[in-house]
């Protein structure tokens, strides 16, 4: 199975959170996961949250980042370019679905990708990107 997973799966694979359990019995069914490159980004951005949080500390932050990025190097995840074409077709879709659904700008960037290399189900918890997954006809699975 082709499963593509926005970011907040992605963290949930790392870091313990509601629901990580059920994320990894899911993910369990497949070889590994796609997501766009975008993912390198909010996923830092997601552990350096933690870690301002005071919930991990600096340590345990890079370690975090080096398991994800060694699984990426390892094939457990391919992650599929941001080029100019997805960012348009992201764009469209943000407009498409306005004013229904007020998607973020990161998030059309992975239903961009998601259908640019055709692949699904998608993987979120995002309720938005659930939403704009239904209206645009992506298979999802969510928690």
């Amino acid at each position: 199975m082709k499963m593509y997973c926005d970011s907040c799966i992605i963290v949930k694979i790392y870091f313990p959170e509601a629901n990580s359990g059920k994320v990894a019995i899911i993910l369990g069914k497949t070889d590994f996961f796609h997501s766009s490159e975008l993912v390198i980004s909010e996923f830092k951005s997601a552990i350096a949250r933690k870690f301002r949080e005071g919930i991990i500390d600096r340590t345990e932050a890079k370690k975090i980042i080096e398991y994800f990025s060694a699984d990426i190097s390892d094939g457990k995840g391919q992650l599929l370019p941001v080029s100019r074409e997805i960012l348009g077709i992201a764009g469209d879709i943000i407009l498409e679905l306005s004013p229904e659904v007020p998607l973020r700008t990161l998030d059309a960037v992975h239903l961009a990708t998601c259908i640019e290399f055709s692949l699904g189900p998608l993987f979120s918890t995002d309720v938005l990107m659930l939403k704009a997954s239904k209206k645009l006809g992506i298979k999802t699975i969510s928690l």
